[in-house]
Order: structure tokens, then sequence, then C-alpha cells
């Protein structure tokens, strides 16, 4: 759970960074706001995982 979670920040903040790059933007607008998607939407699978586990 823990390498999913570095995973998918690492990824959000890969895509982010790339269309910051393609779209010549000042600020890191897609960097952040993916990597914090992709932070949230790991951290629900983490928890619906854990769910599942202890029910």
């Amino acid at each position: 759970m823990a390498f999913q979670l570095v995973a998918s920040i690492a990824l959000g903040a890969w895509l982010g960074s790339r269309l910051d790059r393609w779209l010549a933007l000042k600020a890191p607008a897609f960097t952040i706001g993916l990597s914090l998607l992709f932070t949230v939407g790991s951290l629900v699978l983490i928890i619906r995982d854990l769910m599942k586990e202890k029910s």
C-alpha cells in the first residue's frame, strides 16, 4: 500500500509537470492539482481495501 501511494503521487506530479511544460504555464497548477488528485484517489482506494479486509 505504501508503494501504491508513493507511485500515485509521483505519477501525478510527473503528469502535471509535463502538462505545465507543454502548456508553458508559469505556475505549477497541473503539478499541484494532479498530485493532490492522485493522492486523494490513492487514499480512497487504500481505505476501501482496508474496509474490505476488516469485514
